[in-house]
């Protein structure tokens, strides 16, 4: 019966490791729900939160609720006609026997992160040192690397599973292209926001160029150099000719400037 296979490979979804979530999802998805004549039905709601699963935007909570509604079928189906069958009475006499031991069945409720995850992390979220990095921008690059990594789950998953030139495949693509364009963001902002810490009362900032796109003052295009040397206090004969600046280039146009002064 697919209704016991279904069920037994929602079981196996629920202690693999996470980075098998999307292969096994996307394998149970195809081998019970996405057929021909599928033993048991989802309503439109579970479809579309498995298809959210499968663009590695949701968990896999969606498959255990559909278990719940597979054991209810089951039990519909198959409990009555078993309390009468001979397989039943041999199981009760065997139950009330002296030589009978109880098995504990182990029924744990299940959350998205083991036990030893949960540990991981917390280890982990003590260790961060909050003095000296941002921590907004530190949990966003980790929340970008975690979704990422699902992304990437789910398509190498969705690639044994769907044609090559499947929409779908497209799709994560594009996304995972965004969100590595998000993460070297992230990280640039980081490493200059620790060099603006490190380099306090250093930087200075020089007018490289302004670009004149028309007659309109608004368009004037300023493009000014953020930089620093670590002896730019000393004398200027003390400076070696070997020292390394650090910096950046911004484009700021002339009405930002009139809205810093005001705000100045």
């Amino acid at each position: 019966s697919s209704l016991v296979g279904f069920y037994f490979a929602v079981e196996e979804l629920k202690h693999a490791p996470k980075a098998a979530w999307n292969q096994l999802g996307t394998e149970i998805f195809y081998t019970y729900i996405r057929v021909p004549k599928p033993e048991f039905s989802i309503d439109k709601g579970d479809r579309k939160r498995i298809e959210t699963f499968l663009l590695g935007d949701s968990g896999v909570e969606v498959f255990f609720d559909i278990q719940k509604n597979v054991l209810t079928s089951l039990q519909d189906k198959y409990y009555p006609p078993f309390l009468l069958s001979k397989q039943f009475r041999l199981l009760k006499d065997e139950l009330a026997s002296d030589d009978y031991k109880d098995p504990t069945i182990l029924m744990m409720p299940f959350t998205d992160r083991t036990d030893d995850e949960q540990t991981t992390s917390i280890q982990s979220e003590s260790t961060v040192d909050l003095s000296t990095h941002s921590t907004y921008s530190r949990k966003k690059l980790e929340q970008i690397q975690e979704r990422l990594d699902t992304k990437n789950q789910a398509l190498e998953a969705l690639k044994y599973s769907v044609k090559p030139e499947s929409k779908v495949l497209s799709i994560l693509e594009k996304e995972i292209e965004w969100l590595k364009s998000e993460k070297r963001q992230t990280e640039a902002h980081i490493s200059r926001t620790n060099a603006w810490t490190d380099f306090l009362g250093k930087w200075r900032c020089t007018i490289q160029s302004i670009d004149v796109g028309g007659d309109d003052k608004d368009s004037l295009q300023i493009m000014i150099l953020v930089h620093v040397n670590e002896d730019i206090n000393a004398p200027k004969d003390a400076i070696a000719t070997s020292n390394i600046s650090s910096g950046w280039v911004v484009m700021r146009s002339l009405s930002q400037f009139h809205d810093l002064h005001r705000k100045l």
